[in-house]
């Protein structure tokens, strides 16, 4: 079954496994059949592990990239792993690379790092250009052994994938309803726990955190526009986006930090003056 990976022509096999019944059905066989490819581990205790599926087609800036960034400032030590672009318009690892800055809490683990032997794999995914099991199965592989692991997911299937309480993590899954992999702040999103053995889905309405409810849609045409959106985020310039960052920022300190606060936490540093300050003289330094 795994044989076609050898072959990179193999795109007929790789539209079979694309189909929502049979990635659920050998979700597991991939799932350890990938893990041996893993070379890179580190143990870290309580960090969040950011990775999402991709492919929403949605020509969003890279939300969940810069929701990385900023959760860093909160002194929680951050891994963001994924890849360059196969099935959206830019890929976390084309963001990062193109920015060019360090952050002091946030470690990067690009997919080449990580796994050893994916070159059929990569070029497999780059002449398919559509989702696939690939896309499901490489965010769910935890390369920092102990972690809270956030997945965005394109699928509201994901939710439901009972191999996820097999594993021994706490997992925060996001969809949103409009398709997006990321929490929307112009629609409603289905969020998911995944802890004990157990999967607690609620429906999140984005009204009870943004009560404004006129925004510009955001899209991109490139990697050097989402640059563009992350420099007027800082120099606040763009209030849609600052509330996508806000939104997920939200959902994550929800879930995983056992504080009441956390909204006023995250209105009081998100006021101009201390929002620039923290983001700034962490990026100088």
């Amino acid at each position: 079954m795994i044989k076609f990976l050898k072959n990179v022509k193999n795109l007929y096999k790789l539209k079979f496994f694309s189909k929502k019944k049979n990635i659920k059905k050998y979700f597991n066989i991939f799932y350890f059949f990938l893990k041996k490819k893993i070379i890179l581990y580190k143990r870290h205790k309580k960090s969040f592990l950011i990775t999402g599926t991709g492919g929403d087609k949605k020509n969003t800036f890279n939300i969940s990239s810069v929701t990385s960034i900023v959760i860093s400032f909160f002194n929680l030590n951050i891994f963001k792993y994924g890849s360059k672009s196969y099935t959206s318009l830019v890929g976390s690892m084309d963001f990062f690379n193109l920015i060019k800055l360090n952050f002091k809490r946030l470690n990067l683990l690009p997919a080449t790092m990580v796994f050893k032997n994916i070159e059929n794999i990569s070029k497999l995914r780059l002449n398919y250009k559509k989702k696939s099991l690939f896309n499901f199965v490489f965010p769910v592989l935890n390369p920092i052994k102990y972690s809270f692991h956030i997945i965005g997911s394109c699928e509201n299937f994901f939710h439901e994938l009972e191999f996820l309480k097999k594993l021994k993590r706490k997992f925060l899954i996001i969809s949103s309803i409009d398709g997006m992999d990321e929490v929307s702040i112009f629609n409603n999103t289905k969020v998911s726990v995944v802890f004990n053995k157990k999967i607690n889905s609620f429906l999140l309405k984005i009204y009870s955190i943004i009560k404004i409810k006129i925004f510009k849609k955001i899209n991109i045409k490139s990697c050097e526009d989402s640059i563009e959106i992350f420099f007027n985020l800082l120099k606040n310039k763009n209030r849609t986006a600052r509330n996508e960052i806000f939104s997920n920022l939200y959902v994550i300190l929800k879930s995983f930090l056992k504080t009441k606060n956390h909204f006023f936490f995250l209105k009081t540093f998100f006021k101009e003056k201390k929002f620039l300050s923290i983001i700034n003289y962490e990026i100088l330094k």
